[in-house]
This record gives structure tokens, C-alpha cells and sequence, in this order.
């Protein structure tokens, strides 16, 4: 068993316990993240708080190695109990076990388009309609469903501020809202009035039922 003379030591005799003894550092990883699969497991949690509870894994799996190789006087149980809690404190300020951010800000772009709809979107087949504080245009497609042509410089400037906007439309895409160009690109080059061609996420709206749905979530 390898003892350390003090906390400086500490470090350097664990990455030499680990450089020494690959299989069991494997196997310990192994075993880790096997329980945080089994421990952690939640019905309903994303796929974020899956990887989250992957990572924490690592942590218990690097605590559990130390304790094996004599570096700490921790119980095995003790590291675990940690790690659990770690964990929990991680899933108290977030929030929920379910959709991620981006997720929660994709509803509030439908949101946006439920608030603003009528008010800040200008219609293209009005020539003669002018919106203040315009924020994109309005249509509607072969279905008679409305697409919502949101500008680029709005969409990621105002409604995802602080948010990354590729992650909010790439939810966007995966909810089948996002009407997606050709190639790798989210945004649409569509050609609109006074502005020529330019780059906008065109998201699809049932003004009806999504109107609804969102009074019933309020």
C-alpha cells in the first residue's frame, strides 16, 4: 500500500498508482460507472444528466482508486455517499431531470412567435404592410400551416441571447419546427422585401393549436 508523507504528495503517488496499475484503474472505471448507471439511473432524465452522471462517475471511480491504493484514509462508502451528493446538488440547480436549456428556450421561441406573431411579423403576401420593430415575416406553406421567417441578427441576438443559438435551433430541428436549408447551415436564405436574400430560421407554427398549448402550459 502506498502512504504519502502529506497532501502535496498526494497527487503525484495517485498518477504514479495509476501509470502502475492500468488494469485495476480500468476495472475501477469500469465498476463506477456501472453503479452510477445502476445508482443514477432516472426514468425521465435527459440525455444531459445522463452524461452529467457519467462524469460524476469518473470522480467516485478517481476516489474509490485512491482509497484502494492506500492515498486516503476515505471508506469506500464514504466516497460513494460524496459523489451521490455532488451529484444531487448538481440536479437541485438545475432544475429538472428532463429537457436541457436549449430545450427550455426553444418553447420560448414558440412563445416569442405567440406574443409577436401578429404585431412584429410582417406579412409577405401584404406589399403594403409595414411592421415597427420588425423581427422576421410571416407565411403560409402548401398546408396551410404558418411559417414564421425569423431574422438571423433577432433570432440569435435577442430571443437566445445569452443561450447558444445553434443548440436552440438544432432542438428547434429535432421538434420539427425548424424548416432547414440545404447542407449544414440552420438558417434559410430566403428572399424577402426591402432586404433581398438573407439568412432567417423559418420555424413552423399552428397558430390555433400551438396558441392553445401554450395557455394550457400557463
Amino acid at each position: 500500500m502506498i502512504r504519502c508523507p502529506g497532501a502535496g504528495a498526494a497527487i503525484r503517488s495517485f498518477l504514479q498508482s495509476v501509470c502502475d496499475n492500468r488494469k485495476i484503474v480500468e476495472n475501477g472505471v469500469r465498476e463506477a460507472r456501472g453503479y452510477s448507471t445502476n445508482k443514477l439511473q432516472y426514468k425521465d432524465a435527459s440525455g444531459e444528466v445522463y452524461r452529467v452522471a457519467s462524469r460524476f462517475s469518473l470522480v467516485a471511480a478517481a476516489g474509490l482508486l485512491a482509497t484502494d491504493f492506500g492515498i486516503t484514509k476515505c471508506e469506500r462508502s464514504d466516497v460513494i455517499k460524496c459523489v451521490e451528493g455532488m451529484f444531487d446538488e448538481w440536479l437541485e440547480s438545475r432544475g429538472t431531470m428532463g429537457a436541457s436549456d436549449a430545450a427550455q428556450r426553444a418553447k420560448q421561441v414558440l412563445a416569442f412567435i405567440a406574443q409577436h406573431g401578429s404585431s412584429r411579423f410582417q406579412s409577405l403576401t401584404d406589399s403594403f404592410m409595414r411592421v415597427p420593430n420588425r423581427a422576421g415575416f410571416r407565411r403560409e406553406n402548401v398546408n396551410g400551416q404558418s411559417e414564421y421567417l425569423i431574422l438571423s441578427d433577432i433570432f440569435e441576438g435577442v430571443i437566445c441571447r445569452g443561450y447558444s443559438a445553434i443548440s436552440v435551433a438544432r432542438e428547434l430541428r429535432k421538434l420539427g419546427r425548424l424548416k432547414q436549408a440545404e447542407g449544414k447551415n440552420l438558417a434559410r436564405k430566403e428572399r424577402l422585401p426591402e432586404l433581398g436574400r438573407t439568412r432567417v430560421y423559418t420555424i413552423a407554427y399552428d397558430n390555433d393549436s400551438d396558441t392553445d398549448a401554450e395557455s394550457e402550459n400557463n
